[in-house]
This record gives C-alpha cells, sequence and structure tokens, in this order.
C-alpha cells in the first residue's frame, strides 16, 4: 500500500480541493495520453478529462489502495471514459447516418455529403434531439427502437404490446413528421 495513495484517497474523501488540483495538476496528462487513443477530437477529449476527476471526485470510495495504486486506478477509468466516450460518437454517427438514410429518398437532390467526425457528434446529437422532439413519446420511443436500437418491426410490436401493422404506421406517421421538421430546418 502507498502511503501517498492512502492520503491522497482521505484528502479527496473529505473533498479537500486542494487535492483535487493535485490529481489533476499530475495525472491530467496521463488521462488526456489514454483518451486519445480512443477519441480524436479536442473538445471531446477534454469533455472526457474532466468526466474523468469528475468521477474521481465522486467515486474516491471505491479506491482500494490495497488493490491498486492511484496511477492505475485513474488509468483504469480514463481507459472505460473514453471507450464510453468513442461508443456515444459511433451511436450518434450511426443514428444521424439512418435519420438522413430514411429520409434521403424524400430529398433527391437536396442531400448532401456529410463528413461524420467525432468532432460533430454532438452537434448531430442535439439535432437529433431537437428533430425527435416533434414526435409523442410513443412515437419517439418507436423510432428509437427501430433505427437506433435496429430492431425489427415485430420485435418492437411485441415489446410495445402493438400489432406489427400499427407498428408500421407509428413509424411511417413519424417520418413524415420528422421530413416537415428537417424541411423547416433547411
Amino acid at each position: 500500500m502507498d502511503v501517498k495513495d492512502s492520503a491522497l484517497r482521505s484528502r479527496i474523501i473529505n473533498k479537500d480541493e486542494t487535492a483535487l488540483k493535485y490529481i489533476i495538476d499530475k495525472y491530467a496528462p496521463l488521462v488526456r495520453f489514454i483518451s486519445r487513443k480512443y477519441i480524436s477530437d479536442e473538445e471531446s477529449i477534454e469533455e472526457c478529462v474532466s468526466d474523468v476527476f469528475l468521477g474521481v471526485w465522486n467515486n474516491i470510495d471505491k479506491f482500494d489502495c490495497t488493490k491498486n495504486s492511484f496511477k492505475n486506478w485513474i488509468a483504469s477509468i480514463a481507459r472505460y471514459m473514453a471507450i464510453d466516450y468513442y461508443r456515444k460518437i459511433v451511436r450518434c454517427n450511426r443514428m444521424m447516418a439512418k435519420v438522413i438514410d430514411m429520409n434521403s429518398n424524400q430529398f433527391k437532390g437536396k442531400t448532401r455529403t456529410i463528413e461524420m467526425t467525432e468532432d460533430s457528434y454532438s452537434i448531430f446529437a442535439n439535432e437529433i434531439e431537437n428533430i425527435v422532439k416533434v414526435l409523442n413519446e410513443e412515437q419517439r420511443m418507436i423510432i428509437l427502437m427501430r433505427f437506433e436500437k435496429d430492431l425489427k418491426p415485430s420485435e418492437i410490436a411485441r415489446i410495445s404490446g402493438k400489432s406489427v401493422k400499427e407498428v408500421y404506421n407509428i413509424i411511417e406517421r413519424s417520418k413524415k413528421k420528422i421530413k416537415k421538421n428537417i424541411e423547416k430546418i433547411e
């Protein structure tokens, strides 16, 4: 057991902000390095780094200095947080691509190629959220199951307690609402 790690743990448990500043100064380069392995845009990296230190601050009681060094513990938090960010970016890119694909036939001649980078995922996530806001809760749930979770209409029907035909109808009505909303935005 490292005495420094134990003392650091105690100080953070007691919400000593100078201890937080110390770990940020000492471990931020390591956390950034790990984050860059999974995330390429600087804004997302900085957000991930901040979330790592917030996670350390809020979950320091889970650190056991008899089992691991603080450096290894924070590195594992950084790794898993960066993987979560990467997954969020990929999920958002897929969702946006499906929304674009869903409407591509309706927008012949109006579609444009969009470079889907990690840098733009938060913008697209907000756009998707705004686009889907025009739907009621039931429509939103079914659209997200269909296009984000890749569930088949028969699976959605089983989950939602609706018939397959009702699910198809809800999807079509929702697509029309989304199309109108996108046309307003353009």
